[in-house]
């Protein structure tokens, strides 16, 4: 979900690469993924859970406050009373200790009963924040990092949440509780941070296209240091399933990351339309 038509034009390419010409089938828990670019804001999103509920990204700083942009928006969506300092208290408790590392990922859910009459509760059927900060206080990434490192920022992100969505919802499998159907992901690093839409959808969607795709963790672990732009033979030998050639996450776009990879693959799916 993103406001911004550029960066929803960058996600729709990524994903015809990812689905279309690649033919990746990618599933989560058995099931396949159903993606939905919507160029929108929160409140006009199109949410349609089945069997859980809706979790949102705060892509912001570190210490959770809720003052401007997306954020601010994320709090009023989430306040009855449309005041984002009441989603900010939440955050600020759940934290608890404060400040968290750009790559870090906490989610917070707040209470059905603090929630009612809010944009979140009644038509988006959410009841947690996804804090995941990109940078530790407004700042522009590209030229703080540097290009290649702002770039992998954004990868690492959206792995790590994914993995804390999947941790979150096998806990839940135990202890019961609504487990998160949907995770409502805008474009990260793309407004304080000015890294460019079609960077941040290339890395957001290869992080994507790799943790849920069928490679075993070995090729999985592989790939994603492949796009990080890091040699992995000191850990890992080469599988017969990746590339043997080099990947620049600056120039080269997905289909050249994973290339034959997916036709030497014993028990990958591939789709037959």
């Amino acid at each position: 979900m993103d406001h911004n038509g550029p960066m929803c034009k960058a996600w729709s390419k990524d994903l015809k690469l990812l689905t279309d010409q690649l033919q990746l089938q990618l599933k989560w828990n058995k099931q396949y993924i159903k993606f939905s670019v919507q160029n929108a804001k929160l409140q006009d999103l199109e949410i349609n859970n089945q069997y859980g509920r809706t979790a949102i990204v705060s892509p912001g700083n570190s210490l959770g406050y809720l003052g401007g942009g997306l954020d601010k928006h994320i709090g009023e969506v989430f306040s009855p009373n449309k005041n984002h300092k009441d989603a900010e208290r939440f955050i600020l408790d759940g934290l608890k200790n404060g400040y968290r590392p750009p790559g870090t990922v906490k989610i917070i859910t707040i209470p059905d009963e603090k929630l009612r009459r809010s944009v979140a509760f009644e038509k988006l059927q959410a009841n947690s924040i996804i804090h995941a900060p990109t940078m530790r206080s407004p700042i522009n990434l590209v030229k703080d990092l540097g290009e290649s490192h702002a770039y992998r920022l954004i990868f690492d992100i959206t792995w790590q949440i994914l993995t804390e969505v999947d941790a979150f919802n096998k806990n839940l499998h135990i202890k019961g509780g609504d487990r998160i159907e949907t995770i409502v992901l805008p474009g990260l690093g793309t407004g304080y941070g000015k890294i460019p839409y079609e960077m941040a959808s290339k890395s957001m969607l290869a992080a994507i296209g790799i943790f849920t795709s069928h490679f075993t963790h070995e090729e999985k672990s592989v790939f994603a240091l492949r796009y990080l732009g890091y040699k992995h033979q000191t850990l890992l030998p080469t599988p017969d399933t990746i590339p043997n050639t080099t990947f620049d996450l600056t120039k080269n776009d997905l289909v050249e990351l994973f290339k034959f990879s997916i036709f030497n693959m014993k028990d990958f799916e591939v789709s037959s339309h």
